[in-house]
């Protein structure tokens, strides 16, 4: 597929996993991301079945109908479902495109047809995602995004990447180092999310650097032939190599001083102020709680010292029925007479 300058067109969403050959099959990797991404477009477009059914006719006089579609459209034009004007094409003599007969046909058949409705809504949404991307393609790549949409883990991670850069990178050679900063970006970016900041580590960037939710999955499932490359990428010197050429070209921003980890940071109104002023925050909110939790539990430590030392100085004794004891003993204290009825209306215990 090609493409136009288009500037309010700018992003596209991929699932992550769709990374982990990037450095070794740039180019079908990146198609593949591009196919997701107009399919997950068109799926999500609003339409009419008016507009659907003018689609079909036009595609239908330029001869540019999908196979499927126009194998069912020749159908019920050759049993005259559908009227034909070869000579209008659709066209009134003002110029504008209006097939009112042609149109009332074809949707007439919706009623009856669920497949060819389909495959035409489909088509529909297809084109206009084509013509709203200002892309050039063909059917085939709604059906592979379509594909790859129904292979989707549940929970899976989502990145957005530009479609100048996408086109950029399937157009021209890049260098392993320029892939590299590309898997790298596309990981923080999807680590952000629609986060302006985030802390996060090295061992999560490789991760999703590699297309892989987390450093587990990566462990458990990294290809063999990309074994050289993470071993690469992973050592500190390539690592930060990539991760400042993110900083100097990409608008990355990160920020790491004595702290477990590192802020990573994107966006236009971000500076290396703010997301050094979020990390020393974070880290003095970090103090104040562990400073909490040594007080709470040196408060608990203390008590229960005090605790053991009062049950070793005051050991309880072995008393039975300790009530007609206090009632035997406290029977004649009255001058030899039996105590007053008042005394046992308190119980002594």
């Amino acid at each position: 597929m090609k493409t136009e300058s288009d500037p309010s067109v700018t992003y596209v969403p991929f699932p992550i996993s769709l990374l982990r050959n990037l450095l070794i099959d740039k180019v079908n990797v990146l198609n593949l991301i591009l196919n997701y991404g107009v399919y997950h477009f068109a799926d999500k477009m609003n339409y009419n079945l008016q507009d659907v059914a003018e689609q079909i006719i036009y595609a239908y006089y330029r001869k540019n109908l999908p196979h499927n579609i126009q194998v069912l459209v020749d159908y019920y034009v050759e049993n005259e479902k559908i009227v034909i004007d070869d000579d209008k094409c659709g066209f009134e003599v003002n110029g504008y495109f209006s097939p009112e007969e042609e149109s009332h046909d074809i949707l007439r058949l919706f009623e009856t047809d669920q497949k060819f409705k389909d495959l035409s809504v489909s088509f529909y949404k297809m084109s206009q995602t084509f013509k709203f991307f200002y892309l050039k393609g063909n059917y085939d790549a709604f059906k592979v995004g379509n594909k790859i949409a129904k292979t989707i883990p549940e929970n899976e991670v989502f990145a957005m990447i530009n479609l100048k850069v996408l086109f950029n990178y399937i157009k021209y050679d890049k260098t392993e180092s320029e892939i590299a900063q590309l898997a790298m970006y596309l990981g923080i970016r999807s680590i952000l999310g629609k986060k302006m900041m985030y802390k996060t580590n090295k061992k999560m960037i490789v991760a999703r650097m590699f297309g892989y939710k987390n450093h587990k999955e990566l462990e458990d499932k990294l290809h063999p032939k990309l074994k050289e490359f993470y071993d690469k990428y992973t050592h500190r010197y390539h690592f930060d190599k990539i991760k400042t050429d993110l900083e100097l070209n990409w608008a990355i921003h990160t920020y790491s001083d004595h702290i477990r980890g590192l802020y990573v940071g994107h966006g236009k109104s971000l500076t290396y102020e703010k997301l050094a002023m979020e990390a020393e925050l974070k880290k003095k909110d970090n103090r104040i709680s562990e400073l909490k939790e040594k007080k709470a539990r040196a408060k608990k430590n203390i008590k229960s010292i005090f605790k053991n030392k009062n049950d070793k100085e005051n050991p309880p004794t072995l008393k039975t029925n300790p009530g007609k004891q206090n009632q035997n003993n406290d029977k004649w204290k009255n001058n030899g007479k039996p105590a007053s009825n008042n005394y046992y209306k308190e119980d002594p215990f």
